[in-house]
């Protein structure tokens, strides 16, 4: 695990590292590179701070007490379309509809991004830890304003880390030709 780490939103981290300029913000950015997954590394380098701005999303860091960015996530409001998901039981897809919603328009949380710079090992900040703050900041909000469901999308290889008994995510949409991740869903 990280030493002292300190969770923000990207709205945060100017005021955190003394900078009201995106320019220094940027440069700050752009130091977290993660080669497993360029996708997470691009999101944060080129689209977080718009994203942030136009309120469409907002971004956790987990910074060091060195200000270095260990690990990020991303979290907004999407909708789930479970019309067509042959993954999902009629039980399931009961519990997640909400009154007055279309099949394909269900709203949730969604957890956008997520990742951990590679200058962190897995023992430095294991990536169940960055999920595991991502869903306590999603009970949160729940708490406040109400929701069912957070929904995530990923790749083969990490559908069993969302699946594991400490998460509880279960799939709903595999991939397809217009859509290349999967898509697991958690009632919070």
């Amino acid at each position: 695990m990280v030493g002292q780490q300190q969770e923000l939103s990207l709205e945060q981290l100017g005021s955190w590292l003394g900078y009201a300029d995106d320019s220094k913000i940027e440069q700050v950015l752009a130091r977290f590179l993660c080669s497993r997954n360029k996708e997470v590394e691009e999101f944060l380098h080129s689209s977080a701070i718009a994203f942030e701005k136009s309120s469409s999303a907002r971004t956790y860091l987990l910074a060091t007490e060195n200000k270095d960015i260990a690990g990020y996530f991303t979290l907004s409001i999407g909708y789930a379309d479970i019309r067509k998901s042959i993954d999902l039981c009629e039980e399931d897809k009961q519990k997640l509809k909400m009154s007055k919603c279309p099949d394909h328009r269900i709203p949730c949380f969604l957890i956008g991004q997520l990742g951990r710079n590679d200058s962190f090992t897995h023992d430095e900040l294991p990536g169940n830890q960055i999920l595991e703050i991502a869903l306590a900041v999603l009970v949160e909000v729940k708490d406040q304003i109400g929701g069912k469901f957070v929904i995530v999308e990923c790749e083969d290889h990490l559908v069993s880390m969302y699946q594991s008994e400490q998460f509880g995510f279960r799939l709903f949409n595999t991939p397809s030709k217009k859509r290349t991740y999967n898509q697991l869903f958690r009632l919070l």
